[in-house]
């Protein structure tokens, strides 16, 4: 694991500190995006400090003397963090790669601090990132638990979303036994005479802003008599598409 990726030494402020390319943790990820365009996405979401987290250096090219290009140096903290970011199983071989990396640059610094203030100062922060570390793990398994809960009631919510068993709303049920259109103030009087005789179940259908009352066909069948026979009454009688007054 240890050729991974190159890194090498780096001017970074007042300090000569070991960096990576960012273009070589571009192509290890595998990117198929522009790498500018990528590099300054991983800044910006990262929230990286320049001369903190990464440096910057301009390099003339062969193909463009005239124009330099911009290079990016990364510390191993920063690459750790844009490999996390990633979300893949290449970005977290990033992740553990410099996380092994960062490790072996603080057990050497321990082997070869020769006064115990250093040594204590080199043990307090690798218990310092130990402990980023395992917050960092909690933080992900957290989210990890949060985004399964939402799922779980995503699932619950969809398989919710079903009419009540054996029931119907009462538009549907006249169309599906072939009855007569019923004129409004008539189709008022049905829907009334269902609430009378049944506490209805309510459902949402897809396409409603608002939920629909659902009856048993039992009630659906007295209520529509109990309605037409006061059409009857009026003297109106079924036809094709509707009711019309019946002949003398």
């Amino acid at each position: 694991m240890s050729a991974l990726i190159p890194h090498a030494a780096r001017q970074m402020g007042d300090q000569v500190i070991q960096t990576v390319d960012g273009r070589h943790i571009h192509a290890f990820l595998g990117i198929a995006k522009d790498y500018s365009d990528w590099v300054k996405r991983q800044i910006k979401s990262g929230q990286l400090i320049e001369d903190r987290d990464f440096v910057i250096f301009y390099h003339k090219g062969e193909n463009h003397p005239g124009r330099p290009s911009i290079e990016y140096h990364f510390t191993f903290r920063a690459a750790e963090h844009i490999g996390m970011m990633s979300r893949t199983a290449k970005g977290r071989e990033v992740r553990e790669y410099f996380l092994d990396l960062e490790e072996q640059a603080q057990q050497h610094a321990i082997q070869t601090k020769a006064t115990p203030a250093e040594a204590a100062l080199a043990i307090a922060q690798a218990v310092l990132s130990i402990e980023r570390r395992q917050v960092a793990i909690e933080a992900r398994q957290d989210a990890h638990a949060a985004q399964l809960s939402a799922q779980a009631a995503a699932l619950a919510a969809l398989t919710a979303r079903q009419p009540p068993v054996g029931k119907h709303r009462p538009e549907a049920w006249l169309r599906a036994q072939g009855k007569p259109y019923l004129p409004r103030e008539v189709l008022a009087a049905f829907r009334r005479e269902c609430r009378r005789l049944e506490a209805p179940e309510t459902f949402r259908p897809d396409g409603y802003d608002y939920p629909a009352a659902y009856y048993g066909p039992e009630t659906l069948a007295r209520a529509y008599e109990t309605t037409t026979r006061q059409l009857s009454f009026l003297g109106q009688e079924p036809v094709p598409g509707g009711w019309r007054r019946q002949r003398s």
